[in-house]
């Protein structure tokens, strides 16, 4: 049976957790730190909820696997992580953890906030931003 794996990342919160400790800032960094864990909760709820399986999890990111029928139901999963942490998210979907890995960052390299699915278009960013990189 096919899996779609998904790769999540949460905009932003690791710049977040920096600017807070070079602040000095414990009391925001406990904050941003319960706001990251709630997002996690909420993707961890979801999908046992949808039948999915937790590859790996850690701070602001996660990988798992879902039945491909549930891509359609991943707006949904956006946007309770972004009610729960305050973050806004990014997804990357694809039938292997590669895929999703590279869609991933071809949705943050296109500007976060958003769900890619792997396609030769992801190639071509990721292309784009290897070339551009090497220049």
């Amino acid at each position: 049976m096919n899996k779609l794996y998904v790769a999540i990342d949460g905009d932003n919160a690791g710049q977040q957790v920096g600017t807070a400790v070079l602040k000095d800032d414990a009391q925001l960094l406990n904050q941003i730190s319960s706001k990251i864990k709630q997002g996690g909760q909420t993707v961890r709820d979801w999908v046992s909820a949808n039948g999915g399986t937790m590859i790996s999890e850690g701070g602001d990111e996660a990988n798992f696997m879902v039945d491909p029928s549930k891509r359609d139901r991943l707006p949904e999963l956006k946007g309770m992580y972004e009610k729960a942490s305050g973050f806004t998210v990014t997804l990357g979907t694809g039938l292997s953890l590669s895929q999703a890995g590279k869609s991933l960052m071809a949705g943050k390299l296109s500007g976060k906030n958003t769900i890619m699915n792997y396609d030769d278009h992801v190639e071509d960013i990721l292309s784009q931003a290897h070339s551009e990189s090497m220049s």
